[in-house]
């Protein structure tokens, strides 16, 4: 789970997929608080311990070293671009709360140093960075099964300077063999863009991964505003899990 925020995603994945491990890859200190709580609100909700997550505190790119992070100001901003002078669809200005020095890394390196052998799905969502992600892996991308990234639908809506947008997510993912199977609209700036990957090596630790889940249920768990329909997920849940 790379630009993990406060954790959600990479918490869920890691409640569906008990025999998988996930690590959270988040450079913000204060947001990674909020992802500890939050991890032990939907502990205490489905009585388990999420014993498979772990949070990296760096962030991740195409360089190993260190890097300037812009922390926005709400979490979901937060990025290793800076924002535009003007923000075209909004006319104004965005500023970021404070900038911070944090210590970047290759995906393909951590993938070396970590041993380990199949990323079964890459979550990824750096603002505005997610391409840089993807070339980070260098030849460990064949240890990739399937993934979702973000990007703006085009150049003039994304939020940061050098963003890439879909058109570059396409062109970079036919050069890596990585297929798109679906796009989904996130806001009227991003969409999300599902792949597989056709060079996928698959070897004795593969497991298929389960990625379909309600944001929303688990959002309302942690927000403490269930429905009553929310039994029924609950219930399902606990069946995967058990």
């Amino acid at each position: 789970d790379v630009g993990a925020n406060n954790g959600l995603d990479g918490l869920i994945l890691a409640i569906l997929n008990p025999d998988m491990f996930v690590y959270a890859f988040e450079p913000n200190k204060e947001i990674n608080k909020i992802s500890n709580l939050n991890k032990l609100k939907l502990e205490n909700e489905f009585d388990i311990k999420i014993k498979n997550h772990k949070i990296v505190e760096k962030g991740v790119s195409n360089i190993n070293g260190y890097a300037d992070f812009f922390i926005g100001e709400h979490s979901g901003i937060s990025s290793l671009l800076n924002y535009k002078e003007i923000d075209i669809s909004l006319k104004k200005k965005i500023n970021h709360k404070k900038k911070i020095k944090i210590q970047v890394i290759k995906l393909g390196q951590f993938i070396k140093d970590e041993n380990i052998k199949n990323i079964c799905y890459l979550h990824i969502d750096v603002e505005g960075s997610d391409l840089n992600v993807i070339e980070g892996l260098e030849d460990k991308i064949k240890n990739v099964y399937s993934g979702v990234i973000e990007a703006a639908k085009d150049k003039e809506l994304s939020l940061y300077n050098h963003s890439h947008c879909l058109d570059n997510v396409k062109e970079v993912f036919k050069k890596k063999n990585l297929e798109i199977k679906k796009i989904t609209e996130q806001d009227f700036r991003n969409v999300n863009i599902y792949f597989k990957n056709k060079d996928f090596e698959k070897n004795n630790f593969f497991l298929k991964p389960r990625t379909n889940y309600n944001t929303r249920y688990f959002n309302r768990i942690l927000e403490n505003r269930k429905r009553i329909k929310d039994r029924c997920y609950k219930f399902f849940i606990k069946y995967w899990i058990r």
